[in-house]
């Protein structure tokens, strides 16, 4: 078998979707020929799918011994998101090529070896726009009570054992669905031996429509989360330690929420800096967008940092630059945001587009403040910003109509003119990163391993899938 070159399985469809194991040989990073395993998700029909779709599921890859033979099975097991932009998922390097050709490891039958995966509690997932109206309708028990239907929020009813209020909003529920989904809710709503339950919970921590949208997931096995709601579900599914929730949250990303999720990731919000500033206000910011360069201390920030999101939400924009760019929601984000965006390396765009749109940020934000749109008035509403755009990365063409709208300083001019002509020495003094703004890598080209375990959880419903392969020497 050629380095590179990968077999397809027949495809195998479980619950609308549409499975296939792909095999091949490649390369760890030390150069040692290893065994490629990937699986590809797609949806068996996309008329049964929208535009946007996710599922989660629990994999178990398997390098099955021939028969006969005393070698135990190599299985991996992991937790995995599919959706319409990552469909494969697994490995160039789940187990040395040396290995698996020596019959005497036990792994080859009749010049042939065979891989299987396991599929495991399939979650699907449901992605609404903020426009889009999605009434909080009264959530029933169909799906694990299929003899009779239990609204939740309409009425009290004789198989509600809790009821839960938030702030005005009450809700009737089940202990025994909840606290078999989650042990933080099963430890709050079991304090109280009684067989009814009133549990108050405070708004600040516990958002109502937060918990409606896990609630209704726990309830259908769909989450629905409009895209305005997506900070308050991941706060409280860290709060809870929900982590199916926790790691879709990132899936509902749009233009119209992603500086609110990336300042998020970062700096975490204003309740979690209260809990650790006290009663410390936030700095006054100056009018119109461009609000202070002040930033967070940096152990602050550290203690909020979500690594998850934040990774997310940089695959976002490689993929998503030129729509955020382009967006009203651009337009009126504030400074800080503005160079959030700008310093990430993740914009697959070039650079004199996102200078373009950055001046326009800049021009929007002088005529909210009713001065002219001068060049100098929007050098100073950009701030610091203006030395994130990467000038030394334009052609000369581009360069030029920078200088000609006279956005630069004369001295900043002068020094990538002086870049531009020799750039091994026009690097010292120069303000302007020369960085190439680089793609995130997506799944299929990161050669990072997970850890290697299993999953220890029970099969509540399994599926597999299996592909013979012929490996040569």
């Amino acid at each position: 078998m050629k380095p590179g070159v990968h077999i397809n399985s027949s495809s195998k469809t479980i619950d609308q979707l549409k499975f296939t194991i792909r095999a091949g040989k490649y390369f760890d990073t030390e150069g040692n020929p290893t065994l490629s395993f990937w699986v590809k998700c797609v949806p068996a029909s996309k008329e049964d799918f929208a535009d946007n779709w996710c599922v989660y599921c629990d994999i178990e890859f398997c390098l099955l011994p021939a028969p006969n033979s005393a070698a135990q099975p190599e299985r991996w097991a992991d937790a995995t998101l599919f959706h319409e932009t990552v469909s494969e998922y697994g490995w160039f390097d789940y187990f040395p090529w040396k290995r698996l050709i020596d019959r005497t490891e036990g792994y080859i039958d009749k010049d042939s070896i065979r891989l299987e995966i396991i599929i495991r509690d399939l979650i699907f997932f449901k992605f609404y726009k903020t426009e889009t109206e999605v009434p909080l309708e009264p959530i029933n028990t169909r799906k694990y009570l299929d003899s009779f239907v239990v609204p939740l929020f309409a009425k009290k009813n004789k198989y509600a054992d809790v009821k839960i209020r938030i702030g005005k909003h009450k809700i009737y529920a089940h202990r025994l669905v909840m606290a078999a989904k989650n042990k933080f809710l099963d430890n709050l709503f079991y304090k109280e031996k009684k067989d009814d339950l009133e549990v108050i919970l405070d708004p600040k921590e516990f958002d109502y429509e937060a918990f409606y949208a896990i609630l209704r997931y726990y309830y259908r096995q769909e989450l629905v989360v409009l895209e305005n709601q997506v900070k308050k579900v991941h706060k409280l599914a860290k709060k809870i330690n929900e982590k199916v929730v926790l790691n879709a949250c990132p899936l509902f990303v749009s233009v119209n929420n992603f500086f609110e999720l990336l300042t998020y990731s970062i700096d975490g919000d204003e309740d979690m800096k209260k809990e650790t500033q006290g009663n410390q206000g936030d700095k006054p910011t100056t009018n119109g967008n461009a609000d202070s360069d002040d930033s967070s201390d940096t152990d602050d920030r550290n203690k909020f940092y979500d690594r998850s999101l934040h990774s997310f939400l940089m695959e976002w924009l490689k993929v998503n630059s030129n729509k955020l760019l382009e967006s009203e929601a651009f337009l009126k984000a504030s400074r800080t945001d503005l160079k959030k965006a700008l310093v990430s390396d993740y914009h697959a765009c070039n650079e004199y587009k996102i200078y373009y749109h950055t001046l326009k940020w800049a021009e929007e934000c002088v005529k909210q403040q009713g001065k002219p749109e001068t060049p100098e008035h929007c050098r100073v509403a950009l701030g610091e910003a203006l030395y994130l755009i990467r000038f030394p990365l334009m052609n000369p063409d581009e360069f030029r109509n920078v200088i000609e709208a006279k956005i630069l300083r004369p001295s900043d001019v002068c020094s990538l003119e002086k870049y531009f002509d020799n750039p091994s020495e026009g690097k010292d003094g120069l303000k302007f990163s020369t960085q190439e703004r680089m793609s995130a890598p997506t799944r299929i080209d990161q050669e990072e391993k997970p850890t290697k375990g299993k999953s220890g959880r029970k099969r509540k419903r399994t599926e597999s899938l299996t592909v013979e392969t012929e490996p040569d020497e």
